[in-house]
This record gives C-alpha cells, structure tokens and sequence, in this order.
C-alpha cells in the first residue's frame, strides 16, 4: 500500500512540474518531483536491495560503461570549476541517476497485471489532469510575463500548463498521446463504454493542447511518433485520420497566428536555436574527447564568454544549464567517447523494443515515443527534461518485463 502512495506522490510532483519549483541561489533548484522521485527511489532500495542489484547487473554493459565516462569527465574537470560549481555539477548527476532508477524500482514494486493496471490508470489520470490545467491556464493565465525575473519567458497566449514552457509541454502532451492509443489498442475488447468514452476525449482535448502549445518540434514529434505508431501496429489507416485530425486542428487555431509567440512561421526561436547551436559546437571543438562535465556547461559557457547576464540574471537563468539539442549536449558534457556510448545505448533500447512488439503493443508506445523524443530533442533539450525522463522510464515498465 506504501508503494502506491509514494508512487502517487511522484505524480502529484509531476502534475505540478514546475509550479511545485524552489531556486536556491547560485543554480540550485528543487521541485516536488525530484523530492518525491527520490523518496521512492530510496523506498525502493531499502526495501528491495537485492534484487534491484539482480536487476541492475542485467542492464547491458553499455550502461555501466556510459556513466563511468560520465564520472570520469567530471573528475578530469574540476579543476575548470569552483568547489560550488562542482559540487552543483555532481548533484545533478545525481539527480540523472535516481530518475533512471524508477525503471528497475518500479519494475520490482509493481509486477502483477492488478498493479501494472494501477501504474496506468494513475498515469492517465496524471496525464488528463496536466492537459486539463494547461487549459485553465490558457483561459486565465494566458503569459509567464509577472515571472519573467525569475528566469522565465513570457510565453505569450500560449498553452504551457505547469511546466511554464509550452515546448516542453507540448512534447509531454505528445508522450501522452501516444500513451493513449497504446492503451485504446491494448485493452479495447475489454474496455467498458465510459473508459472508452473518457480515452476518446482525452485523446481529442490533447491532440487540440498540443497545436495550443504553438510548439512546432512538438508537432513534428507528434507527427513522428503517431506515424511509428500506426505502421508498428500495421494500422495504417489510421494514420489518414490523424492527418485529417491535424489539418482541422490547424484551421481552428489558424486565425490565432497573428503575433510572433503564436505564428508558426515565426524566425525569432529559430535564430536564437541557431545561435545555441554555434554556442555548443564551439564548447565541443574545444573539449572534443572528455566534455566538460556533465550538467557544467553553464559554466563552460560562462568561462568561454558565450553567455552575457547580469549577476543576478546568472543566477536564476533556467536556459543556460543546457543547449537546444541534446545529443550535441552529451557530446558537449561527456565528450567523444561518451557520445558514442549514449548513441549505442539508445540504438539498444529500439533494437529490444523493437524484438517485443508483436508481443505487446506497449513496446509499439516505447518505441515510437523514444524516436519521437529524440526527433524532439533535436530542437529542445528534450532528452534530460525530468518529467519527459521519467515519463520513458515509467513505459519501459510496460514493456521490458523479464
């Protein structure tokens, strides 16, 4: 029973994202989540040790090999850093690893089917509420401008929900999406009308909050991972209804593309990506092997002048901690080797996935979801947002069983 309520509160700290958010000086922040997370995560390890050691020791190799590289930049770098600033670095590498230990944690504390239906309905009901919010605040808080002196941008008349960033919003919502379909096509014989009723709006309400997000690389992802979806699950024909879907969509929230936040052809983003990009290329052709530690490259940034703030404006800044890509990201913060390693690492997740779907359609949802994320995090940091880490962890439960 304590393993349901610690795993609640893990969903109540992602329904509120960062509205549940407390920034300590000098880069340092806490939310909800990251306290619930570790929490269940420590719940988890106290009380199951064994065999999420058994369960560790079969992770593939590549792993252990990826966070040694990883530890490994860190010590090579400590002499670019302050204390703090290493100490700020360590902390959030941390925090990667107690997110990537829900996966086993949950793996272990929810094996029957009774509670791997009790992971998905409070999934669902997470997912709903977050769309739901999203939509209060399109109505009644409709732009971040009042918290923009706390690192925030505006976001003008666009749909954000708690995560106050409508691209990461939108890339949640999309995960969801998917989610959705995975469960209408896994339990549809046996859903009762009401259920099937409530997925069929979610699924709408959601499909509308994405276009509200104005988030053009969460569509794209949308695009992506509906396709991988349907053609895995050889349903093709539904791809027709979800570009029907989409054209309608855009129609509705056409005549709202009248102001940069809102017009899809906007180049303001687009240039200041560009400009990231130029930033992070620079940080790698100067630390091409090692990186400069993982989670220090704001302060890489910093050293190399990339970044130009005002003192306080450094310190309560939330975009310089990472870049607009995130596979440039790895290689920025672990180098060469590291970014090889990650690269083999995902190109196993697929692979695994990929040999279970005819066996489960929740494979088919892991599958497209991570494709969907990676075309994502192409734009965005997308990758290593928490609530998008730990929404992957989470399906992998779904599907990596054995």
């Amino acid at each position: 029973m304590f393993k349901k309520v610690l795993f609640i509160l893990v969903c109540l700290g992602l329904f509120l994202n960062q509205a549940g958010r407390i920034d300590f000086q000098n880069d340092v922040s806490l939310t909800m989540l990251d306290a619930s997370v570790a929490c269940y995560v420590l719940f988890g390890i106290t009380t199951q040790f064994k065999k999420i050691k058994n369960e560790l020791l079969k992770l593939p190799r590549i792993v252990g090999v990826l966070f040694l590289i990883v530890i490994v930049s860190l010590i090579f770098n400590i002499k670019n850093y302050t204390i703090f600033q290493n100490l700020v670095a360590w902390l959030y590498l941390i925090r990667l690893l107690i997110y990537l230990l829900i996966f086993p944690i949950s793996k272990i504390l929810f094996q029957t089917i009774k509670e791997k239906i009790f992971l998905q309905k409070t999934l669902f009901i997470t997912g709903f509420c977050l769309v739901v919010a999203g939509f209060v605040q399109y109505s009644f808080y409709s732009n971040l401008r009042n918290l923009y002196y706390a690192g925030w941008d505006e976001h003008m008349y666009r749909l954000f929900s708690s995560f106050f960033d409508p691209n990461f919003a939108g890339a949640f919502f999309s995960l969801f999406f998917i989610f959705l379909l995975g469960i209408w096509f896994s339990n549809k014989s046996i859903l009762n009308k009401y259920y099937k009723v409530s997925l069929l709006i979610s699924l709408f309400i959601t499909l509308f909050a994405i276009f509200l997000t104005f988030s053009r690389s969460s569509l794209i992802m949308l695009v992506v991972s509906s396709l991988l979806f349907f053609v895995l699950q050889m349903k093709k024909h539904y791809i027709f209804i979800i570009l029907g879907c989409l054209v309608l969509m855009l129609v509705i929230v056409a005549p709202k593309q009248n102001i940069e936040n809102t017009d899809y052809f906007r180049t303001a983003s687009v240039n200041a990506r560009f400009a990231a990009i130029g930033n992070v290329l620079y940080v790698i052709q100067r630390n091409p092997i090692l990186g400069v530690g993982y989670d220090a490259y704001r302060y890489a940034q910093s050293n190399y002048g990339l970044v130009k703030h005002s003192p306080l404006a450094s310190y309560i800044s939330h975009a310089d901690a990472g870049t607009d890509n995130s596979l440039l990201f790895v290689w920025a913060t672990t180098g060469f080797f590291g970014f090889m390693a990650f690269l083999y690492m995902v190109i196993s997740l697929f692979k695994n996935s990929y040999m279970l779907i005819k066996k489960n359609v929740f494979s088919c949802v892991f599958f497209a979801s991570l494709a969907g994320v990676l075309v994502d995090s192409m734009f965005i940091n997308s990758l290593f947002y928490p609530s998008i880490l730990l929404w992957l962890c989470l399906l992998a439960v779904f599907v990596f069983k054995d």
